[in-house]
């Protein structure tokens, strides 16, 4: 598989296959999202803006997302992540992900 090779390359840090990318609407806001696979065959997200509540629930909500067994694991944990941050919406705002 491409994605071991280039793991096997001293400097490269990091590998990860993205598996796709979506754009959604969440209340009024467009968020885009994308599932990727690491090294491991784990699956991880990512998303453009990230919901701000507090800095103790931020910290906690993006530990939450860490590494999937499968695809459809990882689709469930981002939009029922999307259905809380809908619920709290009058309390937060979405702020741009950087490392997007």
């Amino acid at each position: 598989m491409m994605i071991n090779a280039l793991n096997e390359i001293s400097y490269v840090k990091d590998v990860f296959e993205i598996c796709g990318q979506w754009e959604i609407m969440v209340g009024k806001k467009k968020i885009k999202f994308r599932l990727k696979k690491d090294v491991d065959q784990k699956y991880v997200f990512e998303t453009d803006h990230i919901y701000y509540l507090n800095r103790e629930q931020f910290a906690q909500e993006r530990m939450k997302f860490n590494r999937f067994d499968t695809e459809e694991e990882a689709m469930e944990q981002i939009m029922h992540y999307f259905e809380n941050e809908l619920a709290s919406a009058t309390q937060g705002f979405w702020i741009k992900n950087r490392l997007y």
